[in-house]
């Protein structure tokens, strides 16, 4: 079941991170591609090899993915207090009812 927790950053991260990219690339911090990348290229490598193997582009993907992992944690940490939550409401339910 889709857990809704998980949208907001699911559907904000990949914007931020276009946005930032945008920003690096405008102010010439990180070389704009240069050549299309295969489609099964692993995400942190897509942007070294399109920019002729740039080390700013590789690092800075490097960071965005750090970002992103950073700011899903607290989501994740969220998710499994509700988690947690629920399977101590099953297990008291399921007392209740065997001494019932």
């Amino acid at each position: 079941m889709l857990n809704p927790l998980f949208l907001f950053p699911y559907v904000v991260l990949p914007v931020m991170n276009m946005l930032l990219a945008a920003s690096m690339i405008a102010i010439h911090l990180v070389p704009a591609s240069a050549y299309n990348v295969l489609s099964g290229t692993p995400g942190p490598l897509v942007a070294f090899i399109a920019t002729n193997g740039t080390w700013q582009a590789l690092v800075f993907s490097m960071l965005l993915f750090a970002l992103d992992i950073l700011l899903y944690l607290p989501i994740i940490k969220m998710s499994k207090d509700v988690q947690d939550e629920i399977d101590l409401l099953n297990d008291e339910e399921a007392v209740y009812k065997h001494v019932k």
